[in-house]
């Protein structure tokens, strides 16, 4: 679990420089903090974050937490372990925005009809507040 927090996390790193390099003011840049949840049962995965490999052999039931990113479009690609990031199996893009209390989840599941899917679950404090 360690491993793939670190690979994750240097992966949103090189996200974070090429979106710093943004011409936005420093002080623009909202961060939001992003989860990851695996929820595929009997496949391994490699997790992309705009086209670089984040999470690799990511396994059903593993979660990554707490990763803190600035605001932005991200596209995320689900690909089978070992493979490219251009044989992505599952993908989907986000504007995620930031801002005090933001928070996202990725979950890679089964749908009602047993077909892989992505979805993204944004998590404010009033979400908070409803849900305790």
């Amino acid at each position: 679990m360690r491993k793939r927090t670190l690979g994750l996390t240097l992966a949103l790193v090189t996200v974070t420089a090429l979106a710093a390099s943004a011409p936005a003011a420093a002080s623009d840049v909202k961060p939001f903090t992003l989860n990851v949840v695996h929820g595929i049962p009997g496949v391994v995965v490699d997790v992309c974050v705009d086209g670089t490999k984040a999470i690799t052999d990511f396994e059903p039931g593993d979660v990554v937490t707490g990763i803190a990113l600035p605001e932005g479009t991200y596209r995320f690609d689900v690909t089978p372990a070992g493979e490219p990031c251009s044989a992505a199996i599952l993908t989907t893009t986000a504007d995620l925005e930031g801002g005090r209390f933001k928070n996202y989840t990725v979950v890679a599941n089964l749908d009602d009809e047993g077909d892989p899917n992505l979805l993204l679950f944004p998590m404010t404090a009033r979400t908070r507040e409803l849900s305790a």
